[in-house]
């Protein structure tokens, strides 16, 4: 996932890289449960 996320930032400004870095996260961890957080971030990576 990591990977991924930095391919998509190479290249851009740092406002638009951190942008697109917080909506990834966001995507990831928007859930309550701080278990199904981590699963879901590691079935990602």
């Amino acid at each position: 996932m990591l990977r991924d996320l930095q391919d998509q930032q190479r290249g851009l400004p740092r406002g638009a890289a951190l942008a697109w870095e917080r909506a990834v996260f966001s995507e990831v961890f928007d859930h309550p449960d701080p278990g199904l957080r981590i699963r879901r971030f590691l079935d990602k990576s």
